[in-house]
């Protein structure tokens, strides 16, 4: 029998951990509504980094088999230096234990793909929820509408952590993260180029292009600053030259000590909205919504299960922040020597480590 027979939930946010978490709790037999206030699904960025974690959740989904067709083969990824010298170099055709591949696909393509595993019935489209209770009591619209289970997945600016989790607070880095899509093969280098000026990574999207990040310091809006970079900086910022790129800020919501009251759970951004430079982010709102299916309605038991986790994860991806975007020359050439002498593995093994997860009942690698 599934847990969820006969109980209610509501989604709030239909990103990718709400759309995720949507799919989850309908295969334990949940009733689910999901409410976004967009017309439309929409997918903020450009291409996501689906590291073998994400994969196996996605799995769990039952989206296995679609989102590993899109899976890395035969490239090697580096970080290098700004002028193109080699500082790490990886296999990315297979980077886990188990075999499973990283995958690197448009943000769009994922959204698509999660949507259409929920019937139309399901969800609400431009509707604004304006409070949330922990009784599971949602006002939309000036109706109240009252769930067994409250999911709130409405990222980084979260209503719902606001209602319940007042005293949270989002940080501002004042990194600025460029994110866009080239219509073209990647030219050369596959990784990520990193320097006093900011980080630079050209990934490739298969028949989609080329993904295409960059991340300037505080008080830098501009991508001047990899004008002189070694190729193929150049090249890349040539062909962006007139084309749409997204910018925006990064954020940090610091995960709270529960990640739950009464009814009401948070998942992703809303509950811990961290730095990239570990690739977790959409990986962890996908796991949270696999883990939350699993233990709900059991909330603490789904606290438990993530905190130290996403705690974990949310502290390393701060602490990268200086090796990716030194904060000054000196910072930059003792970083540089540190990579050079250290064997390729050890600055990877956290992030490994990070990867390793499993779906619940699933036995460790």
């Amino acid at each position: 029998m599934n847990p969820g027979a006969g109980m209610r939930a509501a989604i709030v946010g239909g990103g990718i951990g709400g759309l995720a978490a949507a799919i989850a709790l309908r295969r334990h037999g949940w009733s689910v509504t999901l409410f976004e206030r967009a017309a439309a699904f929409e997918a903020v960025g450009a291409g996501i980094t689906l590291m073998p974690n994400a994969v196996r959740a996605l799995e769990v989904l039952g989206l296995g088999a679609a989102v590993r067709a899109r899976s890395l083969s035969g490239h090697s990824g580096i970080i290098a230096d700004s002028r193109g010298r080699p500082l790490v170099r990886r296999e990315l055709s297979s980077v886990d234990g188990d075999g499973t591949r990283l995958v690197i696909m448009h943000r769009r393509d994922l959204v698509e793909l999660l949507a259409d595993q929920i019937p139309a019935e399901d969800i609400r489209l431009g509707v604004t929820v304006d409070a949330v209770t922990a009784d599971g009591t949602l006002d939309v619209g000036g109706h109240r509408h009252r769930f067994d289970l409250v999911v709130g997945a409405d990222g980084v600016h979260s209503r719902t952590r606001r209602c319940l989790w007042p005293k949270a607070r989002v940080r501002h880095t004042g990194i600025t993260a460029w994110r866009w899509v080239l219509d073209i093969e990647p030219p050369g280098l596959v990784g990520v180029m990193t320097g006093r000026a900011g980080e630079f990574g050209i990934l490739p999207l298969g028949d989609r292009g080329t993904y295409v990040f960059a991340a300037t310091p505080r008080g830098v809006h501009d991508l001047d600053g990899f004008a002189d970079w070694a190729d193929p900086v150049p090249t890349v910022l040539a062909a962006t030259e007139g084309k749409l790129a997204h910018r925006d800020e990064l954020l940090e919501v610091r995960p709270p000590r529960r990640m739950y009251s009464g009814r009401v759970a948070l998942i992703g951004d809303a509950a811990h909205a961290m730095r990239p430079h570990l690739g977790q982010g959409a990986a962890l709102a996908i796991e949270d919504a696999v883990v939350l299916a699993h233990h709900a309605p059991d909330l603490l038991a789904y606290n438990r299960a993530r905190i130290r986790r996403v705690r974990a994860a949310h502290l390393l991806a701060r602490s990268v922040t200086p090796a990716m975007i030194p904060a000054s020359a000196s910072l930059t050439t003792v970083r540089d020597v540190a990579l050079r002498i250290t064997p390729d593995a050890l600055p990877l093994a956290i992030p490994t480590h990070l990867m390793a997860w499993r779906p619940p009942g699933q036995p460790p690698l």
